[in-house]
């Protein structure tokens, strides 16, 4: 198990990249640290999500095949202009504490009536199953959970189509707006709504990526200042695994 870390301000992501070392050990560890790294301050929102899960006889990632997804509601962040995508009744403001709760604060996301039945639809034109997880925090742990329970040999928590059958990969996404890059702005019309880049962290079944800065370029490479560039994530992998980890740079040629 690999987990990289890129900045575009310290690193050229074609040659390389800040890595946790040591390795985590295990599936569950990977999944566990993508989650506690969701959890924590160093995200202020989770503007979308989805879990790809192969079934077939392929051993490795380069093979992955999707038999089954789960994927989160469409959202929406600030429109400078106040042009929302329409039907905007189709999606609801979210502001409440559960909002807070679940990191979808300021964002607008579809109904669940809306949500299904585009899965429903889409569903049609796929050679695999879709499904819909809930959104934000909240449906994140749900994806979690279903790799650890396969991997736990733990088949009661899952859901019923997914008993009997044996996991061989996984690919786990989530699209964030890290704390240090949010802002809020005033809608007119609809009042506080969440703004700022999407980054991205992914996980498989070898490797976990995070995106720290919305995409990588070319330009200054190493890390000048580690505590500078990666207090959050270095943060949150001391405060749930003391000593155990830290960020190196190694470069990936």
């Amino acid at each position: 198990m690999i987990l990289k870390l890129y900045n575009k301000d310290v690193v050229d992501c074609s040659s390389s990249w800040n890595q946790v070392i040591p390795n985590p050990e295990t599936r569950q560890l990977l999944v566990d640290i993508f989650l506690k790294i969701c959890e924590s301050d160093a995200v202020r929102a989770i503007t979308s999500h989805s879990l790809q899960l192969d079934f077939s006889n392929s051993s490795n990632m380069e093979n992955f095949h999707t038999d089954i997804e789960f994927k989160s509601p469409y959202t929406h962040k600030f429109s400078n202009g106040g042009m929302y995508p329409p039907p905007l009744s189709t999606l609801f403001y979210n502001n409440d504490s559960q909002a807070k709760e679940d990191k979808i604060d300021g964002l607008f996301i579809e109904s669940e009536t809306t949500a299904s039945s585009k899965v429903e639809h889409e569903s049609k034109n796929l050679r695999h199953t879709l499904h819909l997880l809930p959104p934000g925090l909240r449906g994140l742990r749900r994806a979690v959970s279903i790799i650890k329970a396969f991997y736990s040999r733990n088949p009661n928590t899952l859901p019923r189509f997914l008993h009997n059958r044996i996991l061989k990969n996984f690919r786990l996404y989530a699209s964030v707006i890290w704390d240090v890059w949010a802002i809020y702005r005033e809608d007119p019309q609809y009042g506080r709504v969440l703004d700022g880049e999407n980054d991205s962290l992914s996980a498989d079944s070898e490797t976990m990526e995070l995106f720290l800065g919305s995409f990588c370029e070319g330009g200054q490479q190493g890390r000048k200042d580690g505590a500078k560039h990666y207090p959050d994530i270095q943060r949150v992998l001391e405060d749930n695994w003391p000593t155990l980890f830290e960020v190196q740079e190694l470069n990936g040629g």
